[in-house]
């Protein structure tokens, strides 16, 4: 995973073991998909029993994007 996505997933908030499971989903989607990576989204919301809940991961490429 480019460092670059580690800072943003520690920017929002993420923690250790959910950056974990992002690595993970990057890279199955980086052996599946023959297309590198440009950017990341998370989408996240407020909850007030949950606080901070982060739904879906979104990749992004020149010409295609994907939420694993």
């Amino acid at each position: 995973m480019k460092p670059h996505f580690l800072t943003y997933l520690k920017a929002i908030g993420l923690r250790e073991r959910n950056i974990g499971k992002a690595k993970l989903v990057y890279k199955f989607f980086m052996e599946g998909v023959s297309v590198p990576i440009k950017d990341i989204f998370v989408t996240d919301y407020f909850s007030e029993e949950n606080g901070r809940v982060y739904e879906n991961l979104w990749f992004f490429s020149n010409n295609y994007s994907q939420a694993p």
